[in-house]
This record gives structure tokens, sequence and C-alpha cells, in this order.
């Protein structure tokens, strides 16, 4: 979601571009079973340029996974990636 005057064909290149941030973060990546979409919305009338939002999204649902594994608990018997991290 943004703030950024947008069209609908801007917010699907967005989309796309924010595909990125997934590549860069998930290992692998768009196969036919992770059921990975992106929605882009805007809401706001502020000039932005499209690629430079582009840009952002990717590096912030890069930065979001990483935060959420990192951040996550053991459950079930597995254990989470700072336990393994941390050698518990």
């Amino acid at each position: 979601m943004t703030n950024a005057d947008l069209n609908k064909i801007q917010l699907f290149k967005i989309a796309g571009m924010a595909h990125n941030g997934y590549a860069r973060s998930i290992r692998p990546v768009h196969t036919s079973l992770d059921g990975d979409s992106i929605y882009a919305v805007s809401v706001g009338n502020v000039a932005a340029d499209q690629d430079l939002v582009g840009m952002l999204a990717a590096e912030v649902i890069s930065e979001a996974i990483l935060r959420a594994v990192f951040s996550a608990e053991s459950a079930y018997g597995f254990p989470a990636a700072k336990d393994l991290l941390s050698g518990k």
C-alpha cells in the first residue's frame, strides 16, 4: 500500500517488481506450490516515480521475510532459525 499517485497499470508493474523481494530472500522461489501473491494499492496523491516505488517494494518485502524468519519461535519440535544460529 502506498500513498503515491499511481494508476492500475503502474501498480501492476510495481507488484511485479516487488516479487523480486521474494527472490532475494526465498530459495527456491515461485514454485507451483508456494502460493505467493502480491497486491499493490494506491491510496494517496503524492507524486512518485514508479520504478523507485517498485524497487522500494522489493526491498521492503525481502526485509519483511527475513525479519519474520529470524523472529519466529520454535514450534512442534521444529527449531527456529534463531535457535539454529545461537546453537541451542
